[in-house]
This record gives C-alpha cells, structure tokens and sequence, in this order.
C-alpha cells in the first residue's frame, strides 16, 4: 500500500549553510569535537623538530584535558588515550603503559571504598550522627557544629560523596521538624513559581558539602585527589630512603589545616546564615528557636536513636575492624618508632629504600575479613543447638555484603586516578 506524503501548508524558508552548519554542530558537536581536538592540538607537535617524546606526550595530556572539560566522550574513556597514543609513537610500549593503571594508589582506593561500604552497610554512620547531636544540642548553632564535626570525621575516612550522602538525609529529617513547627521553610517560593532551598535549608546543605571536602583532605583515604597525588610524589621519588607520604606523615600535615578550614566554615555560616554579631538581623531572627521547637527536635533525635536499637554486633565488628585498619595504615611505616613494615622489610632482607609492604595490603587484610567474618552470633548456633530446628535455616552474611558493595562500586572512576604518572614517566 503506497503512502501519499503530506503537503505542506506553505512553502518553509530555504535553510541556508550557516543554519546548517549550526544546526549540525548543536546536534553533533561531541563527535566534531572528539574529531576536531586531535587536529587542533598538533600544533604543539612543529615546535620541534624531530619531534620529542615531550612534544607527545604534551599532545596527549592536551587532547584529554579537551575531552574532559567537554565531556564529549565518558571520562574513564579518556583516561585510556595514553595506551593508544603512547605506543603508537613509540614512547612506552603497552605493558608499560597498562601497570600505571594498576597499582598500589588504585588498590588503595579500592580498599577505602571497602572500608566505606562497611560502615554504610551495617548503619553505623546514622548511630554516630545521631549520638553526635545528642551530646551537643538541638539549638541551630549546635545542630550546625554537630553535622560539620560528624561530617568531616566520616569524610576523614571514606569518599567525600559518600559522607554527604549519609549525612543529607539527617538533616533533611531534623529540618523537616522544624518546618512542621512552622519555624522555616526548607523550599520557598520565587515569585516565578520556582520552588528553592530557603537560607536555613542553604546553609545546613552547604555545610553538610563543604564539611565533606575539607574533611577529605586529613588522610590519604579521604579522597580519591590525596591517592593520586601520593602515587605521582612516590613515582617522581622512587628512590627515595624515607616514605615522605606515609599514612601518618600525611595526616600530621593535613589534619592542622583540615581543623582550621572547619572553624573558619562554620564561623563563615553563622555569621552569613544565622546573623552572628548581628542579633537585629533578619537572619538572626529566623536562626532563633524556641523551647518548643528544640524539644520537638529532640524527640525527633530520640525516636530514631530508640529505633537502632542497643549497638549491634555488626557495627561492634565494623567498629573493630575499621579501628584495625586505622592502627595498620599508622603503624606500618611511621619513622617515629619501627613499624609492623618495617619489620617485615628488614625480616625478609629488603635494603631501607624498598617498600615491600604498603597500605593497600593493609587495607586489603581488612576487606578480606570483613568478607569473611560473620555480622551476627548466629554462627554460635551450630555449636549450641540441641534440636534441629535451632540451626541455621539460611549461610549466614559476612561483615560486608561483596555483592551489593561490588554493585555500586565505581569502577570506571578508578583508573582515573593513575592516568596522570603515565605521561609524567616519560616527559
């Protein structure tokens, strides 16, 4: 059966190439970019001539600072650009260019995001925020000071965005108490019609955020930036005698500033969002709570503190091996005394310069025990029962659940934290 094509009701204006051209551009633009960049770029390859390793190299960081910025292709994607350009003009062959990709800063990283999952999965992370506010108070200025303090120290050890997101939903619950008071609006109304978080709302979110930031920066594991540049200083000074970035040198740097960055944010927010020093401001009105209003949050507090329940034997046994973890990655190697690292080095021969055992060991001895160990007592039963129907019906789940961690585990994002050594080995 033919089709008879639509007339049109009046003749439609003749595009012409520009309209085009802008028309291809805004439809295409990633794949002209992902064409464009590379021709672009090669100017830096005539500066010189023959042309130098360095030149290439140059090239290849250029093409993906390109790629990223525009996001015209995914990210990991990127990140594999020097294992086809770098062979291909033959500054690394490819098995040297694939180990940057895997190595002790990568599985370091993964072993954090296994310390993270831990602490996720059992909820001990909502036990600690709410037993924080507890012993602080529920006034605005002491709500504050309890999610930036909970907040920075749960970043100290796991990815910023995991911290928020553990964090936020609190909040957002206590915040919720007080717009039922009808003390604050967590959403107020433009006078478009665009709903957008009220200052109060503003300042506890933004809190919550900054918090995780500088809260990163105190330990080698905070954040995915501290193992990455640890794993470019150690390739630069390789052979270096002293490990300059140990974990605890690190966080005897950082720690001093992260402390600092936290005063100067939360006395920033106070003074911005809850009128400090100015007790006739509008925001200092609105940060004002009344006994009412602390008691309904209070009771809010108490109630999900009543619903954990008594400490449970999982988080007991999270608690234990994240402290576990903690005292491994500060004791291996902390030049202040000789470390467990140490030992084995000078046990199995090593010369002072060589690291045989670093903290991705460390922090995988704890991962493969929390995949081991179980999360409760009922192991107890198979030794105790007396009839059968007292044994367990079911395997019993271990500290961490591997599958639902692996799930969310984000993998493309790890071999973006090496990509970087991989030109600098060379240039």
């Amino acid at each position: 059966m033919s089709t008879v094509p639509k007339k049109r009701t009046a003749d439609p204006e003749k595009l012409t190439w520009g309209t085009k051209a802008l028309i291809f551009f805004s439809v295409h633009w990633r794949g002209v970019v992902v064409v464009l960049a590379p021709i672009i770029c090669s100017f830096i390859l005539f500066t010189y001539s023959p042309i130098q390793k360095a030149q290439w190299c140059a090239y290849c960081l250029l093409i993906m600072a390109v790629y990223w910025v525009t996001e015209c292709i995914p990210l990991p994607v990127t990140a594999f650009l020097p294992i086809i350009i770098f062979p291909l003009t033959n500054i690394m062959d490819t098995a040297t260019v694939c180990k940057f990709y895997l190595n002790d800063t990568l599985f370091m990283f993964i072993g954090s995001m296994i310390l993270a999952y831990s602490i996720e999965q059992s909820g001990l992370h909502m036990r600690i925020a709410l037993g924080a506010i507890r012993c602080i108070g529920y006034s605005h200025y002491k709500l504050l000071l309890a999610i930036c303090l909970v907040t920075m120290i749960i970043s100290m050890w796991i990815t910023n965005t995991a911290a928020t997101v553990m964090v936020v939903p609190i909040v957002f619950a206590l915040l919720k108490v007080f717009e039922d008071q009808g003390l604050m609006t967590i959403y107020e109304t433009t006078s478009h019609g665009e709903r957008v978080a009220s200052d109060l709302t503003t300042c506890y979110f933004c809190s919550v955020t900054f918090s995780a930031t500088i809260g990163g920066i105190g330990t080698l594991v905070g954040t995915a930036t501290n193992l990455a540049f640890k794993g470019l200083f150690m390739e630069a000074y390789k052979e270096a005698t002293v490990e300059y970035l140990s974990f605890i040198h690190f966080s005897a740097f950082a720690v001093p500033y992260m402390i600092l960055m936290e005063i100067a944010l939360y006395f920033y927010m106070i003074l911005v969002y809850f009128g400090f020093l100015r007790p006739k401001s509008k925001a200092a009105r609105g940060a004002v709570l009344n006994d009412q209003a602390i008691q309904a949050a209070k009771n809010k507090v108490e109630s999900d503190w009543k619903a954990l329940g008594r400490i449970t034997f999982w988080e007991i046994m999270v608690i234990l091996l994240f402290s576990f973890a903690i005292a491994l990655f500060f004791c291996r190697s902390p030049q202040i005394f000789h470390g467990w690292g140490d030992a084995i080095r000078d046990y199995f021969g090593y010369t002072i310069k060589e690291k045989p055992v670093k903290d991705s060991a460390a922090a995988f001895l704890v991962g493969f025990l929390m995949c081991l160990l179980p999360y409760s007592m009922q192991i107890i039963d198979n030794f105790t029962a007396k009839y059968h129907e007292d044994l367990p019906k079911k395997p019993i789940r271990a500290v961490l659940d591997w599958r639902i961690a692996s799930a969310v585990m984000p993998f493309s994002f790890m071999f973006l934290l090496d990509f970087m050594s991989v030109p600098f080995e060379e240039w």
